[in-house]
């Protein structure tokens, strides 16, 4: 479930979002001085949450163990549960969950391996010491806050294009954000029993050493899947190709020779598809971060081809455990390919619940008029 989203236990805090920087303002803090939106958020006390992936990780295995396994009554409002019926099995002893395929879409799962300008030998550690020894813990955060200053950082204050799509301005909605309007309106936040009101603000998390569990899953005979668009900046193909080069597998060899091939979709070329066995990676043509939204014919494609262990580019062939023979030919690199940007989609408006808000995403009249107050906001659309 999201992190302090409502469901979580956490404390619902008054507070104030900052429009102009998408910062969150509990009420004992002072008020920023720019424009802002009085909301009730999290607590956003950082102690409160998980502090890694791999303990979210084993909290979300509990949670699928009596999802799965057990029927439960949940009182949303209350929070409290009833207890389990088994369904023929003891709930106090846990159950392997199987997972028959995993597919991965503009993911990040290692940041020094999908971020090329961080130092390689940060991530050169085996696992085990990652979660035990601190100086590496410290070595590895160092690495990554100076990813985030010397490459990030710079694109997200300089340019005024987006990180979820470099070929869209910054200041154009799409994919459009309307679903936070949708998920602030009073009666759906009663349906759904959570109390959290305001905008949605997250962070990049430290995502590092997770490529190794995609090889276990591969050597356990269970597919891997991955595709990213490549007009996405924050999690950007040239990182899930580097990710897919690292995996350490048995059928690595087969992987990394083989090259890359049309991935055709109703008759046309959707991208590159390299693929051998068990494991592809595909470059989805003029996609921005939310692939689904710019291509939906080519990701139900992909879905089904994976979902029926076939080949990922024309969905013929059968690419399983059974039959892991199976391998892209073509070009090893496919860098030298580039894509004029196709139309700009969306449409550009002035959505409080969509900050930071920029000029050109909004005028400077609407600003000024959320900052003293005297701005008319329609359905969170600033008229």
């Amino acid at each position: 479930m999201p992190i302090s989203s409502g469901f979580s236990f956490d404390i619902p805090t008054p507070g104030k979002l900052d429009l102009l920087s998408g910062g969150i303002f509990p009420q004992w803090y002072p008020s920023p001085s720019g424009p802002t939106l009085n909301g009730t958020f999290s607590s956003q006390n950082a102690l409160a949450i998980p502090l890694t992936s791999e303990h979210t990780a084993a909290i979300l295995w509990e949670f699928m163990q009596t999802h799965m396994f057990t029927r439960r009554s949940l009182d949303l409002k209350s929070r409290e549960a009833n207890p389990p019926r088994s369904c023929g099995h003891d709930p106090t002893q846990p159950r392997p969950i199987a997972i028959s395929h995993l597919g991965i879409f503009s993911g990040l799962v290692d940041y020094l391996v999908q971020e090329n300008t961080c130092p390689r030998p940060r991530y050169k550690r085996r696992p085990a010491q990652h979660r035990k020894n601190t100086d590496v813990q410290n070595a590895c955060l160092a690495a990554f806050e100076v990813c985030l200053s010397d490459v990030h950082a710079p694109f997200e204050t300089l340019s005024t294009l987006s990180p979820y799509d470099i070929a869209h301005n910054r200041s154009t909605q799409f994919p459009e954000p309307f679903a936070y309007g949708f998920l602030n309106r009073e009666e759906i936040q009663q349906r759904l029993g959570v109390d959290i009101r305001g905008a949605t603000a997250s962070t990049i998390p430290l995502v590092i050493l997770h490529f190794p569990a995609l090889g276990e899953l591969l050597d356990h005979g269970i597919p891997v899947t991955l595709a990213y668009g490549d007009r996405d900046y924050g999690a950007n193909w040239f990182g899930g190709e580097a990710l897919t080069k690292s995996i350490p597998f048995n059928a690595s060899a087969p992987f990394l020779s083989a090259g890359y091939q049309d991935f055709l979709v109703q008759g046309a070329i959707a991208g590159k598809t390299r693929q051998a066995g068990l494991l592809s990676f595909t470059r989805i043509f003029q996609a921005g971060h939310a692939i689904p939204f710019y291509n939906p014919p080519a990701t139900y494609a992909l879905f089904r081809r994976a979902m029926s262990n076939t080949d990922i580019p024309r969905g013929l062939l059968p690419a399983s455990a059974a039959d892991a023979s199976f391998s892209t030919s073509g070009p090893k690199s496919i860098r030298h390919l580039t894509q004029v940007a196709g139309p700009v989609r969306g449409s550009t408006f002035c959505y409080v619940l969509a900050p930071p808000l920029v000029l050109g995403q909004c005028s400077a009249e609407q600003l000024a008029g959320l900052q003293d107050g005297s701005a008319l906001v329609v359905d969170f659309i600033v008229q």
